[in-house]
């Protein structure tokens, strides 16, 4: 685009000074005619060659604006599903892991508890034996 610096400036400046020429008020035929020749020239100029030029390289550059653009709402949408698989499976996980924990703390908390109810439970069929064994010695 560097290379069309100032040919929208000098294409204006050489319409403006057309347009300034088309006063209604002091129109005459031969002033009719000199302006439609430099209309002409302007037409044929390298001026409109490269306004024409400038025209179809912004066109291509529009284009290709609109199909990067295309491309970008592509991988938008891309990274945005693969966020939500990244979000739903940490929760999984999330989820899995403190399940797990969850279970290996309760049976931690439950082996001591179950390991002192055999005790327990020992100790009180030990003493049950010997209360038993007194009551058979205290009977005869």
């Amino acid at each position: 685009m560097i290379k069309y610096e100032g040919v929208p400036e000098t294409y204006f400046q050489a319409i403006d000074r057309l347009l300034s020429r088309l006063n209604p008020d002091n129109i005459k035929s031969a002033n009719i005619t000199s302006i439609q020749t430099d209309i002409t020239k302007l037409e044929q100029s390298i001026l409109m060659a490269k306004v024409h030029k400038f025209s179809a390289d912004l066109l291509v550059l529009v284009k290709n604006i609109y199909q990067e653009y295309e491309e970008a709402e592509e991988a938008i949408d891309a990274s945005n599903l693969l966020r939500l698989w990244v979000i739903g499976g940490s929760m999984a996980a999330s989820i899995a892991i403190a399940a797990v924990l969850s279970w290996l703390t309760s049976r931690a908390i439950a082996r001591p508890i179950h390991s002192l109810t055999q005790v327990t439970q020992q100790s009180l069929q030990e003493l049950n034996l010997i209360y038993e064994l007194r009551s058979l010695v205290k009977m005869k």
